[in-house]
């Protein structure tokens, strides 16, 4: 019986230890994987797009370019007409001021009546026209405003500016309007300079704010900001093509698109959950091959933590290298990875392993496909070149088979995705031969690395591993 319950508590401490493994290693890939809205891609109008074959994957609109946005925004500013509420109060106010003042002193002053209803008659067509303070028809003509609506008992009307009373226009009117007249002989303009008419005018416009604010926004939103669309699937360039400034207006409006799209908290969190899942998901199978295949190695914590110290150093590396946009990926020596699990357990579990590390690797880069295809056939190359390694030339030999396989793999990759290759091999992506140069160098650092794990953290090895000499 104590044995059973030893047997049963160390089964809970067990799986306590793997769970947290499985559970932190997914939080720490994740973490890293990136999922901000960077368009990493640099482009200018006339030069080639140094990149491989862009295909949209989602539908977005081709924005205008800004210059032409500003200008149609421009035009259709300057035909706008701003709102401005009539207060009717104000003439009846000033007509019942002027009948006041009449009886009061200016009786003595006009020689009949006729002066009395000539300025109530042109006060009465003044504040129908409207009439606007010096600030606001300064304002108007600064905007380069033709006319103005007018509310009016809740319709509004469109005047023209050259329409509109200002104080000193109305007044000037006031003295002058007699001339147009047939009964202009009648009036005499000393005599009405003398009834102080500047008392009864004041402005009855006001500028609505809110009218205005909605009116514009309304004619804002209306705007077509763009003047195409691209589909999902569709070609927008390839590797060597010139970006004409059509192109670069399309490449212009997916980064703003990808920028938009990634900014909405929704997309983001759709996004984080679509990580935790792939990730998980891998893990997981993982877990059930190592427990269905490998007991032993599921049961011994140092291989356990080695193969997921490894695909979490792997994982993270590269999600850190492409959010930061930090060299290429392909320099990394992602063969290095199936070589140590090679050496310290056995060729089937190096495989697997490096499957799932290229898999989650691959969901932080923008052209995964290539990815996967170049360093799953380096991977196994690594693999089936190592049967044994007890001498340092056979790592020189299998990075060499790396490089080339690299190579072969992508020029292959090239020829099927490149249009016109076969008649121009100038747009063969030559810095990539040069990536993969330098990730055969890098694999040369496996040995030592071999050694040091073997002697520092006891791990044992299934070949002989000759310690390297100074």
């Amino acid at each position: 019986m104590e044995h059973l319950k030893k047997k049963k508590s160390f089964s809970w401490k067990d799986l306590s230890y793997k769970s947290l493994l499985f559970i932190g290693t997914v939080a720490l890939i994740v973490y890293f994987l990136p999922r901000d809205g960077k368009f990493n891609y640099q482009f200018d109008i006339n030069k080639p797009w140094k990149y491989g074959q862009l295909i949209a994957t989602f539908d977005f609109p081709i924005y205008k370019d800004e210059a032409i946005v500003k200008r149609e925004q421009d035009s259709l500013m300057a035909l706008f007409q701003p709102y401005y509420e009539l207060d009717k109060k104000v003439e009846k106010e000033a007509v019942a001021k002027l009948k006041e003042n009449y009886h009061t002193n200016l009786k003595g002053i006009l020689p009949s009546t006729d002066y009395l209803r000539y300025i109530e008659r042109t006060l009465k067509e003044i504040y129908q026209a409207g009439i606007v303070s010096t600030e606001a028809i300064q304002q108007l003509y600064k905007d380069s405003t033709s006319a103005i609506m007018v509310i009016d008992d809740k319709l509004a009307n469109s005047h023209p500016i050259e329409g509109i009373y200002t104080v000193k226009k109305a007044y000037e009117y006031l003295l002058t309007a007699y001339l147009l007249s047939a009964d202009s002989t009648h009036f005499n303009r000393d005599i009405l300079r003398q009834c102080s008419l500047n008392e009864y005018i004041t402005p009855n416009l006001t500028f609505d704010e809110q009218r205005t604010q909605t009116a514009k926004e309304e004619i804002l939103n209306n705007y077509s900001w763009a003047n195409g669309l691209v589909v999902s699937g569709q070609k927008i360039i390839d590797r060597g093509e010139i970006i004409s400034p059509e192109t670069y207006n399309i490449l212009e409006s997916l980064r703003k698109e990808s920028i938009k799209r990634n900014e909405s908290m929704g997309q983001s969190r759709l996004i984080l959950g679509g990580q935790i899942l792939f990730v998980g998901m891998l893990m997981l199978c993982f877990m059930l091959y190592l427990d269905l295949f490998r007991k032993d190695y599921y049961e011994r914590k140092g291989s356990l933590s080695l193969l997921f110290t490894l695909i979490v150093f792997y994982s993270v590396v590269t999600a850190f290298m492409v959010s930061h946009n930090i060299f290429n990926v392909y320099m990394i020596p992602y063969a290095m990875l199936p070589i140590i699990i090679r050496v310290f357990l056995d060729s089937r579990t190096a495989f697997l392993t490096h499957v799932i590390t290229i898999l989650i690797c691959s969901i932080s880069l923008r052209f995964p496909h290539e990815f996967i295809l170049t360093q799953l056939a380096a991977g196994l190359v690594a693999i089936f070149s190592l049967r044994e390694l007890s001498q340092r030339s056979q790592l020189f030999r299998t990075a060499l088979l790396v490089i080339l396989t690299y190579a072969a793999i992508y020029f292959a990759f090239e020829l099927m995705t490149e249009n016109g290759l076969a008649n121009d091999f100038s747009k063969l992506n030559a810095r990539m031969y040069t990536y993969f140069f330098i990730n055969g160098i890098l694999l040369l650092f496996t040995y030592p690395l071999l050694f040091l794990l073997e002697k520092t953290f006891g791990f044992t090895s299934n070949v002989t591993l000759v310690e390297p000499s100074n």
